[in-house]
C-alpha cells in the first residue's frame, strides 16, 4: 500500500521532495528494494506528527506535508491542495476536508468529522456526528447540512510541528484520539481546505483494504 501512497505523491506538483518516515524496518526493506526514499524514525512516537517533526529537524524546508500511508487512493491534486501559495505565520496547520456523502460515511467513526467557522478554520474534530441534528435523522441531516470528514493530508510549518511536541495530550485528544485536537487545545488554528473530489479513502479496517485493492486492481488493468 505505501508503494501505491509514493506514487501518488511523486506525482504532485508542488513537492520538493517525498521521503517515507517509518519506524518499522520491515517497510524501510520494501522501501529499499522499491527504490523508495525512506528513513527510520523513533518507535516512541505516538502519532504521525511527531514523526513528521523528527524528519524535519534534520530537513529544512517552507512546509511539511504529511500523508497517511493508509491513502493509497490519494489524489495528487488534493495534495497539492494543501499547500498555500505563500506560507503565512497567521496559518501554521492546513489539513484537507472532503464532504460526505452518505449516511455511512457519516456516522462511522473511522471518519472524523470536523466543523469550521467563517474563515474556514476547524472548530472541533470529532468521530461522533458535528453537528449533531437536534430534531431530523440522518438522512434529513445530510440534505439540509454539508458535513465534511477530516483526510489524511496535513501542512505543517517547522514552528507549527515543534509546538506540538512542546504541548501536552489534553483530554479532547485523549477521549476522541484525534491528534489535530492538540493544536485546537493549544488556540492554533488549523486551516481546512475543502477537495470536492474526497481525494482517497483511508484503510481503516479490512472492509476498506478490500475495496481499495479493487479499485487498484482496476486501475492496473487500466479499467480506470
Amino acid at each position: 500500500m505505501v508503494w501505491w501512497v509514493y506514487q501518488q505523491a511523486l506525482k504532485a506538483n508542488f513537492l520538493s521532495d517525498v521521503v517515507i518516515a517509518t519506524d518499522d524496518r520491515r517497510i524501510l526493506e520494501v522501501c529499499t528494494r522499491l527504490d523508495m526514499k525512506a528513513v527510520m524514525t523513533s518507535p516512541e512516537h505516538r502519532t504521525s506528527t511527531e514523526r513528521v517533526l523528527e524528519v524535519a529537524r534534520s530537513d529544512s524546508a517552507d512546509l511539511y506535508v504529511c500523508i497517511n500511508g493508509d491513502e493509497p487512493l490519494i489524489s495528487p491534486l488534493c495534495i497539492d491542495a494543501v499547500i498555500p501559495n505563500k506560507v503565512s505565520t497567521e496559518v501554521e496547520v492546513l489539513n484537507i476536508m472532503a464532504p460526505i456523502r452518505s449516511t455511512a460515511e457519516l456516522i462511522d467513526p473511522t471518519n472524523i468529522k470536523v466543523v469550521v467557522d467563517t474563515n474556514g478554520n476547524a472548530m472541533y474534530f470529532s468521530r461522533s456526528v458535528i453537528p449533531h441534528h437536534k430534531t431530523g435523522t440522518l438522512e434529513n441531516s445530510l440534505s439540509e447540512f454539508t458535513y465534511f470528514k477530516h483526510v489524511g493530508v496535513l501542512a505543517y510549518t517547522r514552528g507549527a510541528l515543534e509546538l506540538f511536541a512542546a504541548e501536552p495530550r489534553r483530554s479532547a485528544e485523549e477521549v476522541e484520539d484525534i491528534n489535530e485536537l492538540r493544536f485546537l487545545e493549544a488556540g492554533v488554528a488549523i486551516r481546512m481546505v475543502p477537495f470536492e473530489s474526497g481525494g482517497s479513502i483511508s484503510v481503516d479496517v479490512p472492509a476498506d483494504l478490500e475495496f481499495a485493492r479493487t479499485v487498484l486492481e482496476r486501475k492496473l488493468r487500466n479499467q480506470l
